[in-house]
């Protein structure tokens, strides 16, 4: 150092107390800095985390279902058939819901098997089968609302007088799939796989009662 600097440094008189402000400066420059992490997007992260914690707690709180015979499972919703199970014949089939029920005999195919059922406790059912499918579909009940179960729309509807019974036949082209009509006391639907000309349907309904 040169003789100069040395005189002025031997006049510079330091008190105490700025002493303590230079060592308190000293120690807050060299002492680590804390970092801080910004989180801009906290409150979108809980909002997201509350949703899932909602969503499993939801599931394990849902009640279990389970499939049964006679029955299918649809959104957790148990929903059973209104078919009950095949009676065997013509004449259980009567027993069960309580007024004549007998089979078609002027079909226009050879069954080869057929079932007999209730809908719902009180509509008589038979299907008859070509094979493995179905070929037939025979209904009838008390009452005189259409119990055909069929809503579909077709291009032409023929409306058939068979003795003193009015039927009505729905297919296209002049072939029929489907009739239904009443009587006194009864509705009946029958519906076919194949359709048929409005002769061959006057001769199938005049052989049912």
């Amino acid at each position: 150092m040169s003789k100069k600097y040395k005189q002025i440094m031997e006049n510079v008189v330091v008190t105490e107390a700025m002493e303590q402000r230079i060592l308190k400066n000293i120690a807050a420059e060299t002492a680590p800095k804390a970092r801080m992490i910004a989180f801009p997007h906290w409150k979108n992260y809980a909002a997201i985390a509350a949703c899932l914690i909602l969503v499993l707690a939801g599931a394990l709180l849902l009640p279990k279902t389970s499939r049964a015979p006679g029955g299918k499972q649809d959104s957790g919703v148990m929903l059973v058939s209104p078919l009950s199970g095949d009676l065997g014949s013509a004449e259980a089939l009567a027993a069960q819901v309580g007024f004549s029920v007998s089979d078609i005999s002027t079909l226009p195919f050879e069954p080869s098997s057929a079932a007999y059922q209730t809908v719902t406790g009180n509509i008589a059912q038979i299907t008859y089968y070509s094979g493995e499918a179905e070929a037939a579909l025979f209904r009838k009940a008390q009452g005189s609302e259409d119990i055909s179960g069929n809503y579909e729309t077709y291009a032409d509807q023929l409306n058939l007088t068979v003795g003193n019974i009015h039927v009505t036949l729905q297919g296209s082209e002049g072939s029929y799939v489907l009739a239904t009509w009443t009587d006194a006391s009864f509705a009946y639907s029958l519906h076919l796989a194949e359709g048929c000309s409005s002769d061959l349907w006057e001769e199938m309904i005049s052989a049912i009662r």
